[in-house]
């Protein structure tokens, strides 16, 4: 087990932490032993370092203390508390951050602030204004005497309520998702497929004569089947509202007629499947809306 080597630009306090958990680990009580593993640990360029500040003293007559102490005199981050304050408070959320990580974030940055008693009161602050959500911020100002674990209650019962509806949305999307392929019931041979891939479009009924579909699937009565049996030809003439009259029309301009009336009634059809989109637009509406209601009950 070895710790990675320390970087500059690393906490200082953070490694050194690490550090001694390995030695934990490890079951490493002697100080010489501790010292050496130190100086294994810390790598080339920072255990030069500590050789030249201890100079003319030997690493090997300090004891184990002092070298900790010298490593923190040498790469502890020097910032005063109105730099750090500053960058405390510009710290937003990120676009895909999550609350907790945040949080997380802006307690980091606060070590050097030096709040001292006000630090929970800045906390919730930062929170409400960085956290960039305009939903949970309404919530959280609603609030009379908003406590810190009290603000963190609502944020974590948010972000659960929206992982859980992005999770359901998700599941729904994927068992909708074959019905986009599959889930289409073809009026032409009532296969699940979408019509207009039919490979019986230009199939004639054994029933009613007409093209565009198979004699399983055929919706025509028995009278309409009489009147296309009917084989008349071409009038000149007009009828009595200005339209040709089907049955006096060419049996090739019938079967054109009779096309188009299967495309009309596909695309009805069609029109009273649900839309996908549409549908999902109105289910993330609907969720928000009850995410909403949640927390506002909290």
């Amino acid at each position: 087990m070895k710790i990675e080597e320390y970087v500059e630009g690393e906490s200082i306090e953070s490694w050194i932490e690490r550090f001694e958990f390995v030695l934990t680990a490890k079951k490493v009580t002697l100080q010489q032993l501790k010292r050496a593993e130190l100086c294994a640990s810390v790598g080339q360029n920072v255990f030069n370092r500590l050789r030249d500040t201890l100079a003319p003293t030997s690493i090997a007559e300090v004891g184990y203390a002092t070298l900790l102490e010298t490593l923190r005199e040498q790469y502890q981050r020097t910032c005063n508390k109105y730099q750090a304050r500053f960058k405390f408070s510009k710290r937003n959320r990120g676009t895909n951050e999550s609350f907790n990580d945040y949080f997380l974030a802006i307690k980091r940055l606060s070590g050097d602030c030096q709040f001292g008693g006000s630090l929970e009161e800045r906390l919730v602050e930062r929170m409400i204004c960085g956290i960039d959500n305009e939903e949970v911020t309404r919530r959280l100002i609603s609030e009379e005497d908003l406590k810190l674990t009290r603000c963190m209650t609502i944020i974590n019962t948010y972000e659960s309520l929206m992982q859980n509806d992005f999770r359901t949305r998700t599941v729904n999307l994927v068992e909708r998702a074959p019905r986009t392929q599959q889930g289409y019931k073809c009026f032409r041979c009532l296969g699940q497929h979408r019509a207009d891939e039919c490979k019986f479009k230009q199939h004639t009924c054994f029933k009613c004569k007409k093209v565009g579909h198979l004699q399983a699937a055929c919706r025509s009565s028995s009278n309409n089947m009489n009147q296309n049996n009917r084989q008349t030809w071409p009038n000149t003439g007009r009828s009595t509202s200005g339209q040709h009259n089907l049955q006096q029309t060419h049996p090739s301009r019938r079967t054109h007629l009779v096309a188009s009336e299967n495309e009309e009634s596909w695309r009805t059809e069609s029109l009273l499947q649900p839309s996908s989109t549409d549908g999902a637009a109105e289910e993330e509406e609907f969720a928000v809306q009850m995410i909403a209601r949640a927390i506002e009950d909290l």
